[in-house]
Formats: C-alpha cells, structure tokens, sequence
C-alpha cells in the first residue's frame, strides 16, 4: 500500500469531432466524465497521501 504520494498529473481527456451543435448528450456526457468527474475523484482519493508526502519545505 503507498503511504504518502509526491505528484499528481491529470493526465486524461477525450476530443469529440463535433461541433456545439452537431455533439450529442451522450456524447457531452463522456466529455464530462472523464475531463471533469475523473479530476474530482482521482483528486478526492489522492488528497490524503498528497498531504502526508507534505513538508514545511515542500508543502502539498
């Protein structure tokens, strides 16, 4: 099990060759998904080892 974690890269996006109109809900929903929802959750889940990696001369 990791117990402190150093770097967080959000590195996770999906292209819809689409424009405004054209794209579809189910399309925008995976947009959605993965370009916002993803950040939020990996985000939430690595917070904690984010903060115990932390140090006054390297802050989290």
């Amino acid at each position: 099990a990791c117990e402190a974690l150093h770097v967080l890269v959000h590195n996770a996006a999906v292209y819809v060759e689409a424009g405004l109109l054209e794209i579809t809900p189910a399309q925008w929903q995976e947009v959605v998904e993965i370009d916002c929802n993803a950040v939020f959750h990996l985000t939430q889940r690595a917070l904690p080892l984010l903060r115990a990696a932390a140090r006054p001369e390297a802050p989290a």
